[in-house]
């Protein structure tokens, strides 16, 4: 059975989430902070760097 506290801990990491993206969201929409050009570059460095070194890591300090 589900209790409030692991409720709790879902939601507060849910909620981290959507703020984070509500904030990348608006930070290209609304305030004009990135270009659409930054946002590719971004997009490419995420994509080639830091997920297959962050797969590297979880995967590399996983004890089985």
């Amino acid at each position: 059975m589900i209790i409030w506290h692991d409720l709790y801990t879902v939601l507060t990491a849910v909620i981290r989430l959507y703020v984070a993206m509500i904030l990348a969201y608006g930070s290209v929409r609304w305030w004009k902070i990135f270009s659409t050009d930054q946002c590719s570059g971004v997009n490419r460095f995420v994509a080639i760097f830091a997920i297959p070194l962050l797969s590297f890591h979880f995967i590399s300090t996983n004890n089985p």
